[in-house]
């Protein structure tokens, strides 16, 4: 789900949607019901997108689009601030492609997975899942070096450049990678719970993290096989200076996930679904002030 001026932009089983968050409207603007990732540009001006073997960069002003690559299964966009570059990840090579919308040319491979620009476009964090860790690499690929270990693929950079938001099991972390500091984010129940990997966001001020988590009864063990219970799944929000931790969803009928936060920080942007099986979440704005 990314947004715009009063939009927001989201996929659904017929392609990417634009929903005007005044009025209700709901526009198509890509036509491909193939489509599971998108990512919109920084600028707001374009949205990457992939499904099945094709991938799409869609020019919003211009409502048209383009060919990032066919034939090849994309994943794990990651827009560079400057709105121009796009990191991805081509499944077929299992490399990270920088593509350049602006001479409409590929830069560079990088080896690793779930590319992450730096806020200020420099670097990359990356993931090397023969040595669970997260990398730092320069985006000419020089001096990469290895930051965090034995953690989850799930991450993402506060606005300082030098701190990583990370999953390690049920924990979520605030890791400073140039001192090597861990700090939990948020107040977890070691027993009955699920923090969902990849559904946390940061406030563009870096002071607020809002993320996924969901609890379920202390006394279920999940076995293979056996069906998962009724989870009870919402979203949370982290201050990072008070360290106290609020449920801001609260819905025990229904489930919040995937927060992000609006430029302003004023909002966060989310999908709301009935429960684990319901792969249609329908976009849902929570104001924050």
């Amino acid at each position: 789900m990314a947004h715009g001026k009063d939009k927001i932009i989201a996929i659904d089983e017929e392609g990417i949607i634009t929903l005007d968050v005044n009025t209700g409207k709901r526009e198509k603007v890509l036509d491909d019901k193939k489509i599971i990732i998108m990512a919109q540009s920084p600028d707001g001006n374009k949205i990457a997108a992939a499904g099945g073997t094709n991938a799409y960069i869609y020019y919003i002003a211009e409502k048209k689009s383009e060919i990032l690559a066919k034939n090849n299964k994309i994943s794990s966009f990651s827009w560079n601030p400057d709105g121009v570059r796009i990191a991805y990840v081509n499944q077929s090579t299992r490399y990270i492609e920088i593509f350049n919308t602006r001479e409409r040319k590929k830069e560079k491979e990088l080896y690793g997975r779930y590319p992450h620009w730096s806020p200020n476009g420099e670097k990359l964090a990356v993931y090397d899942f023969a040595e669970r860790a997260i990398c730092i690499v320069r985006d000419d690929g020089t001096n990469r070096y290895k930051a965090i270990e034995n953690v989850g693929a799930g991450y993402a950079w506060f606005p300082d450049g030098k701190t990583l938001c990370c999953v390690r099991g049920k924990e979520l972390l605030a890791v400073d990678i140039e001192n090597t500091t861990f700090n939990q984010i948020g107040d977890f129940n070691n027993t009955g719970s699920y923090l969902q990997y990849k559904a946390f966001s940061i406030s563009p001020d870096g002071s607020k993290v809002a993320y996924t988590y969901s609890t379920f009864p202390i006394e279920y063990e999940h076995s293979a096989g056996s069906p998962w219970p009724q989870l009870d799944t919402d979203i949370y929000v982290y201050h990072m200076k008070t360290k106290d931790t609020s449920n801001i969803t609260n819905t025990p009928n229904q489930w919040e996930i995937s927060p992000k936060w609006s430029k302003d920080g004023k909002k966060i942007y989310c999908g709301i679904v009935s429960g684990i099986k319901d792969r249609n979440p329908v976009p849902a704005i929570i104001e924050m002030e």
